[in-house]
């Protein structure tokens, strides 16, 4: 017994009384079964449909027929029509039958037995909710350890930026070397020597620009002190994050109604189980795809909300020297009454491209099926493209965020603007580009490789059955994982927007005549006074 999400309904064990006055009645198989089928299309009103077998016959042999409700344990069936289906030279009907389970209506159209249904549909989902709640204790141990491994992170890159980027360049460039070893081991040469090649290209363009790296360091540790000073920021990412669950859950329930709008009908396969399946017409197909659309567009939204948030907020910070004390609230109320729309336009664009990608992908792989070389080349060509264009999208989308903070101007202008201003400062954000990334992952490392080894000792020591220690340890992994996530993250956004700050507050000072950033931060003025004079130094050789 079960039930499929893709419109297949296979319930059994119905039993039915073979009337309100007599005994139950049981085939020579030693069961009853009954399943679903749909209302006939005469019926004047939306009857539930019930279906039960006649005994030594094929299972597509079957009395239909339609019920004015779904019966409760030891109701009498109340057909709506007397009609019946004549099986094998064989007249019957359930109208008048007594019903021995409770049956229950799906999408207003279908009866299925309570008992089974709950039970096939419920089944893994329960195991795992005992679980969660018998130990939930479990969870609470790992998100503590990786909470409190997140924290030392970030304490480490404050007060040891340096350290934590340079160590994390060498592991990065040891690991490449290794595996070009393991390639020319193996008897790949050719792979080994290009990737040799490649780390020693890193290599050299991570010496030419070492002061950028040291400053870069610099606008890291300055966004650690900003999410010290102001730690409910972490909030503002957790709490998208769970309305996206709750949006999600929402959205199947009414991906659900809108598919059951198709007619219900009698599946073609008539196999050993009887299906019935649901076909959905041209307009319910179009509401389909649309709610698609607007699940992805409203996802990004939520994601680009929090986004905006964390923008803003350390763009009040740094413009005030670290001396607003309440940046969040205030950036909060900001994006509700004037910015909503440049949030939704900006994840609008996103949720295109998106919906584009998949498209071009889905022809891609129809084509590689057909074995259509040309149209295999061509859509390789445009999933290369708009993968480039969606990575750019979300470069530049942040830092039209920064400047739709900071100036108000709308998201295009905005957009213009800080693309603009990472021309001008090409050699900051080219390497701010690649070294945030290539810190983002590390930093998720660092706490998963913190907190993990220690949960997992303390589940296996009250943890004694052994499945339930995998389930465990596998949502443990998810979970730090996930909150590992969330802290570099949020790290590398600040950092993004700190770094887009200093650029303008830079240029500002240009202009004046003064040649330096008069409104950083403290914890950031070392940094610039260090990363000035070594570009000095550079020059004067």
């Amino acid at each position: 017994t079960g039930r499929n999400f893709d419109g297949d309904f296979k319930i059994s064990s119905v039993r039915l009384l073979e009337s309100a006055d007599e005994e139950e009645a049981v085939d020579p198989t030693g069961t009853s079964s009954a399943t679903i089928t749909p209302p006939a299309k005469s019926t004047p009103q939306s009857y539930k449909t019930y279906r039960i077998p006649v005994s030594n016959i094929r299972q597509d042999d079957q009395i239909w027929d339609c019920v004015k409700s779904c019966p409760q344990q030891q109701e009498v069936i109340e057909c709506a029509s007397e009609v019946t289906k004549k099986t094998n030279g064989r007249m019957g009907t359930f109208c008048g039958l007594r019903s021995l389970t409770d049956t229950i209506v799906i999408q207003g159209k279908l009866c299925v037995p309570k008992a089974n249904y709950e039970k096939a549909l419920g089944s893994s989902m329960m195991l795992i909710l005992d679980k969660v709640l018998i130990d939930w204790w479990a969870f609470f141990i790992t998100s503590f350890f990786a909470i409190i491994a997140g924290v030392a992170v970030l304490f480490w890159v404050r007060y040891g930026a340096k350290c934590m980027v340079w160590s994390s360049i060498y592991v990065f460039m040891g690991l490449g070397a290794v595996m070009a070893i393991v390639l020319c081991a193996i008897g790949n040469i050719a792979g080994g020597v290009l990737l040799l090649l490649m780390v020693a290209l890193v290599g050299i363009m991570t010496y030419c620009f070492r002061n950028t790296i040291n400053f870069m360091c610099g606008i890291l540790s300055a966004a650690a002190e900003f999410i010290k000073q102001h730690v409910i920021l972490v909030a503002i990412p957790v709490g998208a994050g769970f309305f996206n669950m709750i949006f999600f859950v929402v959205w199947i329930i009414i991906m659900m109604k809108i598919y059951y709008l198709g007619d219900a009908k009698q599946g073609t396969d008539l196999g050993a189980e009887h299906k019935t399946v649901i076909e959905v017409g041209g307009f319910t197909t179009l509401l389909i795809l649309f709610h698609i659309f607007a699940q992805i567009w409203i996802s990004i939204f939520l994601m680009h909300f929090a986004q905006w948030i964390i923008c803003s907020s350390a763009s009040i910070w740094y413009f005030s020297s670290g001396k607003e004390p309440f940046p969040v609230t205030q950036s909060l109320n900001r994006l509700l009454n004037f910015h909503i729309g440049s949030v939704a336009f900006g994840s609008l664009i996103i949720a295109i491209i998106k919906i584009v990608r998949a498209i071009v992908e889905s022809a891609l792989k129809n084509a590689e099926k057909e074995r259509n070389g040309a149209a295999v080349l061509l859509f390789s060509c445009l999933k290369c493209c708009l993968g480039c264009i969606d990575r750019l999208v979300k470069f530049f989308g942040v830092h039209a965020y920064i400047e739709n903070a900071l100036t108000g101007k709308p998201f295009c202008d905005a957009a213009i603007d800080g693309f603009f201003l990472i021309l001008r400062n090409a050699e900051r954000f080219g390497v701010s580009m690649n070294l945030f990334e290539l810190f983002e992952f590390f930093a998720s490392l660092y706490i998963v490789i913190l907190s993990l080894p220690i949960t997992m000792l303390i589940l296996m020591g009250l943890i004694k059955e052994s499945t339930s220690l995998g389930f465990f340890i596998l949502f443990a992994f998810i979970i730090t994982f996930l909150i590992a996530s969330l802290f570099s993250t949020l790290l590398i956004f600040s950092a993004e927007t700190i770094l887009h700050c200093y650029c303008i507050d830079y240029e500002i000072s240009e202009q004046e005549g003064t040649n330096t950033a008069a409104y950083a931060p403290e914890v950031l003025r070392e940094a610039i006074i260090e990363y000035k004079n070594a570009q000095e130094a550079k020059q004067q050789q």
